[in-house]
């Protein structure tokens, strides 16, 4: 059996790469992300025996600027929304930006440049790799 090296989590580097929503994506419209929705139109069903529904269906009719066909059903309103509208979802597309690229090392987090980043991954992999075989 072979002997595996175990390390320490607070000596491991724990590599990573991220893009976060605040600075590597932006807001986009439904036209541009081919929502179903806005393509091919959709229903909203709302509640109104409860405080959450009175509220949306208010918005719904008097501030959303959306243009639906609403069939009640006891307490049930469903409003049917034509194709070419803004939904009520929040859509986002990536911006041409490279990911933030991190090396983790215990509590010592550093932000890297694509290649040293790469480098010092696949130094660590081939370290590791080699800690096992022995």
């Amino acid at each position: 059996m072979k002997n595996i090296l175990r390390q320490n989590i607070s000596t491991a580097n724990n590599f990573s790469a991220s893009r976060p929503l605040t600075t590597h994506w932006r807001e986009a419209s439904c036209k541009e992300v081919d929502c179903p929705h806005y393509l091919l139109g959709w229903e909203t069903k709302v509640d109104v025996s409860t405080p959450l529904g009175k509220q949306q269906y208010e918005y719904i009719l008097h501030m959303s600027g959306r243009k639906g066909n609403g069939k009640k059903d006891g307490d049930i309103i469903t409003f049917k929304f034509s194709p070419e509208q803004k939904c009520f979802r929040s859509h986002k597309l990536p911006i041409e930006r490279e990911p933030i690229l991190s090396i983790q090392n215990g509590y010592d987090r550093r932000i890297t440049k694509t290649g040293e980043w790469h480098d010092e991954m696949n130094e660590a992999i081939h370290k590791r790799q080699q800690d096992v075989g022995r």
